[in-house]
C-alpha cells in the first residue's frame, strides 16, 4: 500500500467496532429518563405460528411504562414503578406487582437502563448472514453466558446508539423481536403511567 493511499484511509470515518457500540448503547441509555416510539411486534413460536402487534410505547426511568397496542385489538399495558396493570379496552384491568409479573415486555424493555446487562452476554459478533433494516445501521449479536438466557440481536444507529431492533431467540426457539420508528426523548408526563379505571371497568388484584 502507498504511503499516500494510506494516510487517505486513515482520514475516513473509522467504523465503531462493536464493543464500542455495546458499550454506546449502555452509556446512552444509561443517562436516558425518557423514551417513546411507534412499536412493531413480531413473535413465532416453536410450531412457527407467528402474530403481528403495533401499537405506542412509551418508557421512563424507574420501571415506568405504558404500551398501547392498536393491532389486533386494543388494549393497554401500564406499570407506574410499583403495579403493572393489563387493560383490555372496555373489558377489565388486572393489577400485579411489578417485581410478579411475568409479562416479558417490562421486563424486556427495562433491559437498557440497566448497565449491568451487557455482563450477562459474551461473546458478541455482527451476522453475516443478515442486513440491517435501515442502511447506515449496525447489528449485535450477544450470546448470553447461561443457556437459560436469549440470543439477543440488536440494530444500533451508531451515531445514536439508539436501539431501533431488537431480537430476542429463546433457548426452546421462540422468537420475539420488537422494531421501533419515530424515536423520541423528550420527557414525558409522569402521570401518563398511572392507569386509572375508567366507570365500570372492574379492577382484578392480582398479588400472587
Amino acid at each position: 500500500m502507498s504511503f499516500l493511499m494510506a494516510v487517505l484511509l486513515s482520514l475516513l470515518p473509522q467504523q465503531p467496532g462493536l464493543p464500542d457500540i455495546v458499550d454506546g448503547v449502555v452509556r446512552t441509555y444509561s443517562k436516558m429518563n425518557d423514551f417513546s416510539a411507534e412499536f412493531e411486534q413480531t413473535t413465532q413460536d416453536i410450531s412457527n405460528q407467528r402474530h403481528t402487534y403495533r401499537g405506542l410505547l412509551y418508557l421512563k426511568s424507574g420501571k415506568k411504562m405504558l404500551l398501547e397496542q392498536t393491532v389486533p385489538d386494543h388494549k393497554f399495558l401500564y406499570s407506574d414503578g410499583k403495579w403493572a396493570t393489563d387493560y383490555k379496552v372496555g373489558l377489565q384491568a388486572e393489577r400485579t406487582p411489578v417485581g410478579k409479573t411475568d409479562d416479558e415486555r417490562l421486563q424486556l424493555f427495562q433491559i437498557p437502563w440497566n448497565p449491568e446487562w451487557k455482563n450477562q452476554f459474551d461473546p458478541i459478533d455482527e451476522p453475516s448472514n443478515e442486513r440491517p433494516t435501515t442502511a447506515g445501521h449496525r447489528l449485535v449479536r450477544l450470546f448470553p453466558k447461561k443457556k437459560d438466557l436469549p440470543v439477543i440481536l440488536l440494530e444500533v444507529d451508531p451515531k445514536t446508539f439508539l436501539i431501533h431492533r431488537f431480537r430476542t431467540t429463546s433457548p426452546d426457539g421462540e422468537i420475539n423481536e420488537f422494531s421501533f420508528k419515530g424515536i423520541k426523548t423528550t420527557r414525558l408526563d409522569p402521570s401518563i403511567f398511572e392507569f386509572k379505571a375508567p366507570p365500570g371497568v372492574e379492577v382484578i388484584e392480582n398479588k400472587r
